[in-house]
Formats: structure tokens, C-alpha cells, sequence
């Protein structure tokens, strides 16, 4: 009977994954990257193109610039929708978003083009809609006796994109989601444990907390305040960055509010929650500015192992299976100029798997890290790589992991999103795992081009290439040293035939 019973767990998970694969392959909501500004009436403004794996460097025409916040999201087939930098909203023509005018509007942003912070407002798809997009995005107030702007609520937009066309209309502007002094840099979202509902947090200023918005096809669900243990308060004006791994389980946030002694120049890691949204403080790491500057970026690897953060002038790796955190130098600034110092600044995750990293002023190159997954300096950074066609302002899009499926096994995986056919009657594969290798037999041979995926148990696509195949009963995969012991899946689709299979690393 415990044989039956484990068969049929293994068939369910292998189930609920196949529905996951068919769901997260469509996922290029971030397929654009809309950048910088306009220094020049001739020259457009600098874009990225994801669309076809690595990516192409393209200009737009647009009406307002791009410093500090700036979002994008297209359509789950990588089609650019609308973008925005907080205050001005574009359609895919480059036109204004029709009734999007004053879409975040407060005495702060009445008289300014652009939100020169970063990440004060993300873009996601409407759960359970093909055709709606929800903005999150920050109000401010100046308090009575200061000199700084502070972050007085979260807000929610929704652009409906059948109107007007096919264009795109705001039929939801500036509902108030949280009032309260919240916290620069900490806006971010993860997929929920069911794979189709988000998760929209957001640090509660002077506390260890944040605030966790649940978002539903009916709306927002629920608000939770949740975290303990930081060592650092989040309130006040901080520089830095915050991120969710690509698994979903950790959340890391960058600080470097000098000015007080709170909160340190200081590396700070939480476990996330993703059924009840909930924060659990894990770890930190101080930064000695007097060896070193402040600390501005952070990033996960895709196998959300690594966890990278850098400084102005030096890119640094940690290793989260390591106890304590061990940091590695990577790389220091090499001074490079275009026209001022490419220093280091923020990254983000890209959809082909690597890190970029804008600089700190006006450049138009990015930094990249190749092979995030690969240990110490094997990771492959390179500076000043990527070369756009107008200078890029120190802005790069803020985007969630939209790749991310269901957490299997979970108890909140709840939900059945379709049924992936394919047909596994005459194909037949056996698979071991040995030395960083996963070895593949069939019972037949196989002819032309094969696409494969490997997974975790979260949905998370940690590889993914082809190989073309001339009458072959069998293949390997190489070059997954990387993986941590656990269960994986590996999936195989050609014209004919859509097979998955599980296989277990044990190193």
C-alpha cells in the first residue's frame, strides 16, 4: 500500500508541475526594458529586447525620462503594454495611457517629471486576467519641520488594455491600498504559494516590519504586518535595494542610511512565507564603510544560492548555504568612464538567466553577470558589457520572478490552472543523476530538435536549452554541478512528444 500511496503522490506532483511548466513558459511579462532619458531631440530612448533569449539593444520615442523609478510589462507572449516612472504612464505607441494623467498625483509629484528613487512602483498582471495590469505605486508628503520626502502610502492603479482600441485605459487611479509612513527601496512581489496570486509587500517605516497585501481575482484579500528579529530600523532616507530569490522563500534588503546609527551600511535576509506571506528575519551582513563605500544593490542567482550585493566600487558574492555567511570578493570597480565613473549601482534579474547592473550617474553601458549560478569569480562578471544606444540615467526597471509557478506540496498549491496534453504512449525515458551529469535513456530513438527544462520543485526553470538529436536512445545533460541536493524535474518536448520525468541529486 505505501508503494501505491507513493506513486500516486509522485504522479500528483509530476501533474501539478506539468500544469505549472505550461503556465510559467508564457511568462515574458518582462520581456521589455524601457530606460534614460532623451539628451539629444534626435535620440530615442535607450530599451532592451528580451523577446528572443539574449538581449537586443533598441530605442523608443517616449515623452517623459526614466530616473530612478520605472517600471514596464508586457503581455504573456513579451508584447510591450504600457510603462511608467511614476508619474507618467505610456501606452505601447509611446502616447499617453488614455485617462492615466495624474494617475499619482500629491504635492510632490505635481511638479516634477520623474521619480528620481527607485522602486516606487511595479507593474504586475491581474490574477486570473489576460488583459489587466494592476500598478503599485508610492505616495509622498514632506512632514512639518523636515527636509525629506517620506512615503505616506501604497497605492493601486489598474489599466484595462481591451479599451480604447487595444491601447490601454486607466479605470482604476490612486486607491489607497495602506495608509501609513512606509519605507524607500522596499516595494517588491512574489508569486503566491498557488502560482496565480501575488503577494505586494512593503516596509513599515521605523519598525522591523512589513506589510504583506494579498492580491486575488477579486482584488486585494488581505493585509498581514509581519517580521522580527532585523537589527536595523527601516524608516528614514536610506539608499539601497530589496529582491525576492527566484524560489520565492527569501527576501534580502540593502541599507545604507549612514546618517543613522540604526540603520547600518548593512546586508539584512528574510525568510518569506509565500502561503501565509509572513516575514521571519534569517540573517545579516555589516559593511565596514571605512574599508569600503555604502552598499546600494542586491540580487539572487537563479538557483537562489547566491545572493549578490555591491558597493560604488566593489561587486561582492555570498554563499547562503554557508555558516556563517561567508562573503567572497569578486570584482573592483576598473575605473572605466562614459563620460563620468561606471560605478557600481542596482542590478536586476534578467529573463535569460543573468544579472545586470546600472551605474551610478549617466552611462550607456551595463555591467553583467554572466553565470550567477557558478561559484567565487567562475560567476563571469563583466563590466561595462552591454552597450545601449542613449545614456541609461541610473535606472534599470524594477520587475518580480513572474517565472515562478506553484510552491508543490506546499498546502496552499491549491489550484488547477489548465491541462497540459501531450502524449507519453510509445515515448519512454529512465534518468539518473551522477557528477554533475543527468543521464537520460529512451526506448527509442529520437530525431531532430529536442527542447528540455529542468526545474525545482517550486516551478522554478533553473536550465533551459535544445539539442538536436540523429537517431539517439539516450542524452545527457552537463553542467549542473550547481545543484543542491533535492528533488528536481526534467522536461522534453519535441513536435511530438511532451515527457517529464523526475530525478533526485544526492552530492
Amino acid at each position: 500500500m505505501q508503494s501505491i500511496g507513493n506513486f500516486l503522490k509522485l504522479f500528483a506532483i509530476t501533474f501539478l508541475l506539468s500544469i505549472t511548466i505550461s503556465h510559467v513558459h508564457a511568462q515574458k511579462y518582462d520581456n521589455k526594458w524601457m530606460m534614460g532619458y532623451q539628451y539629444a531631440p534626435w535620440q530615442a530612448y535607450p530599451a532592451l529586447d528580451f523577446y528572443f533569449g539574449a538581449p537586443d539593444t533598441i530605442g523608443y520615442y517616449g515623452f517623459f525620462p526614466m530616473f530612478g523609478t520605472c517600471t514596464s510589462i508586457c503581455n504573456s507572449q513579451g508584447l510591450l503594454q504600457f510603462y511608467t516612472n511614476g508619474i507618467k504612464v505610456a501606452n505601447k505607441y509611446d502616447a499617453p495611457l488614455f485617462n492615466a494623467d495624474t494617475f499619482n498625483i500629491d504635492p510632490f509629484t505635481a511638479n516634477s517629471s520623474s521619480l528620481q528613487i527607485d522602486q516606487l512602483a511595479i507593474t504586475l498582471p491581474s490574477p486570473g486576467s489576460t488583459d489587466e495590469y494592476l500598478i503599485f505605486h508610492i505616495g509622498a508628503i514632506l512632514p512639518p519641520g523636515t527636509n525629506f520626502l517620506f512615503p505616506n502610502n501604497l497605492r493601486m492603479s489598474k489599466v484595462d488594455m481591451t479599451l480604447q482600441g487595444g491601447a490601454g485605459e486607466m479605470v482604476v487611479k490612486r486607491q489607497i491600498i495602506i495608509n501609513d509612513t512606509l519605507t524607500y527601496r522596499t516595494l517588491n512581489a512574489v508569486k503566491h504559494g498557488n502560482g496565480r496570486d501575488w503577494w505586494v509587500v512593503i516596509g513599515k517605516s521605523e519598525s522591523d516590519q512589513f506589510y504583506s497585501v494579498l492580491v486575488t481575482p477579486n482584488g486585494i484579500d488581505t493585509i498581514i504586518l509581519s517580521g522580527n528579529g532585523a537589527t536595523f530600523s527601516l524608516g528614514g532616507p536610506i539608499r539601497g535595494q530589496s529582491t525576492f530569490s527566484p524560489d520565492g522563500n527569501l527576501f534580502a534588503f540593502t541599507s545604507s542610511n549612514l546618517a543613522t546609527p540604526i540603520a547600518e551600511n548593512k546586508l539584512v535576509i528574510y525568510n518569506f512565507d509565500r502561503c501565509s506571506g509572513e516575514f521571519d528575519f534569517r540573517d545579516s551582513m555589516v559593511f565596514d564603510t571605512s574599508q569600503d563605500s555604502a552598499i546600494f544593490g542586491c540580487a539572487f542567482s537563479p538557483n537562489s544560492r547566491y545572493i549578490y550585493t555591491n558597493t560604488w566600487y566593489d561587486l561582492y558574492q555570498i554563499d547562503l548555504l554557508s555558516q556563517p555567511l561567508n562573503r567572497k570578493f569578486i570584482a573592483p570597480f576598473d575605473g572605466f568612464t562614459d563620460p563620468f565613473l561606471n560605478v557600481f549601482y542596482r542590478m536586476q534579474f534578467g529573463p535569460d538567466n543573468k544579472i545586470y547592473m546600472t551605474t551610478w550617474g549617466s552611462s550607456r553601458y551595463l555591467h553583467v553577470i554572466n553565470d550567477p549560478n557558478q561559484q567565487d569569480t567562475l560567476c563571469n562578471f563583466v563590466q561595462h558589457q552591454l552597450k545601449v544606444i542613449s545614456p541609461i540615467g541610473s535606472t534599470l526597471p524594477l520587475f518580480p520572478y513572474f517565472r515562478l509557478g506553484a510552491a508543490l506540496g506546499s498546502g496552499c498549491d491549491t489550484l488547477t490552472v489548465g491541462i497540459l496534453e501531450y502524449n507519453t504512449k510509445t515515448l519512454e525515458m529512465q534518468s539518473h543523476f551522477e557528477n554533475g551529469n543527468l543521464h537520460m535513456n529512451f526506448n527509442q530513438t529520437l530525431n531532430g530538435e529536442i527542447n528540455y527544462s529542468i526545474y525545482n520543485v517550486s516551478g522554478q526553470i533553473l536550465h533551459h536549452s535544445r539539442k538536436q538529436m540523429y537517431n539517439d536512445d539516450r542524452f545527457t545533460v552537463s553542467g549542473l554541478d550547481n545543484l543542491i541536493n533535492g528533488i528536481y524535474f526534467i522536461q522534453l518536448r519535441n513536435k511530438k512528444n511532451n515527457i517529464n520525468e523526475k530525478f533526485i541529486v544526492t552530492q
